[in-house]
C-alpha cells in the first residue's frame, strides 16, 4: 500500500500558522453557535415557568422549536469540527502511538487492550488530531453499534516510521459487508441525510488526510469487525 503524504490545505500562512479564511470560519462557527444556545435555553425557561398555562399544542409547538435549536447547536458544532480537521494547525511532534491510542478511547464504551505490542511504536504525528480521529472513528456506524465490546489492539508491522495498527472489534456484525475490506471515504454515511454525521464522515476523512494515513474496514475469520489504521 503506498503512503499516502500530509497535505497543507491552501488555508495556512507561510509561516504555518492559520491564515485569515481559517480564523473567519472559527468566528463564523463561534457567532452562530452562541445565539442558538441561548435561544435553546430561552424556551426551556418559557417552558419551565408557563408549563401549566400552555396547551397541548402550544407544548407541542414549543418542543418542535427546541428540537429545530438543538439540530442546529450540533450542526454548527460539526461544522466547527470540520473546518478544525481543515485548516487548523498541525502541531507534529514524536508520540507513542499505542499510548496514545488507548488515551484517545478512554471515556469511550469500549475496552481496549494491547495485544503482541512489546516496546513503544514511536512516529511523528498531531496527537490531539489522532486522538480525535480514533474518538471520531468509534462514533461513526458500524463501530458505535458494537459498543461495550472489546477491542483488540495490535502492530501488525513496524518499519521505519511506518507501523500499522490493527484494531479488532471482538463482536460479530451483520452491519456492513467488509469482507474485500472498505475504506472510510466508502461508507455509506457518505450519502446519509443527516448533516452531522455526514459533517463527521467527512472530518474524519479529512484528518486521514492531514496525517498521512489510511483507515480500512474488513472482517476477520471469525466475522469480527476490524480496523486497520495504515501510516
Amino acid at each position: 500500500m503506498s503512503k499516502q503524504k500530509p497535505s497543507k490545505p491552501a488555508n495556512f500562512a507561510r509561516d504555518g500558522s492559520a491564515s485569515p479564511p481559517y480564523e473567519i470560519s472559527r468566528r463564523v462557527a463561534h457567532d452562530v453557535k452562541a445565539p442558538i444556545r441561548q435561544i435553546a435555553q430561552l424556551l426551556e425557561l418559557f417552558v419551565a415557568e408557563n408549563r401549566d398555562r400552555l396547551d397541548e399544542d402550544a407544548l407541542f409547538m414549543l418542543g418542535l422549536v427546541q428540537e429545530k435549536a438543538k439540530y442546529l447547536g450540533d450542526v454548527s458544532q460539526s461544522l466547527r469540527a470540520y473546518s478544525d480537521a481543515l485548516c487548523r494547525p498541525l502541531d507534529i511532534q514524536p508520540v507513542d502511538l499505542g499510548a496514545l491510542l488507548l488515551s484517545a478511547m478512554e471515556g469511550l464504551p469500549f475496552d481496549p487492550v494491547l495485544s503482541g505490542i512489546e516496546e513503544p511504536v514511536i512516529v511523528k504525528t498531531d496527537p490531539a488530531f489522532f486522538g480525535l480521529l480514533v474518538q471520531q472513528l468509534f462514533s461513526l456506524r458500524p463501530l458505535s453499534l458494537l459498543a461495550g465490546g472489546r477491542v483488540e489492539v495490535s502492530c501488525l508491522a513496524k518499519e521505519e516510521a511506518h507501523p500499522i495498527f490493527r484494531l479488532v472489534m471482538n463482536e460479530t456484525s451483520d452491519v456492513f459487508d467488509f469482507q474485500d475490506g472498505r475504506f472510510l471515504s466508502e461508507f455509506e454515511q457518505y450519502n446519509s441525510d443527516n448533516i452531522s454525521d455526514l459533517l463527521s464522515l467527512h472530518q474524519c476523512n479529512a484528518l486521514c488526510n492531514r496525517l498521512g494515513l489510511s483507515v480500512i474496514f474488513s472482517k476477520n475469520v471469525a466475522d469480527h469487525i476490524v480496523v486497520d489504521i495504515c501510516l
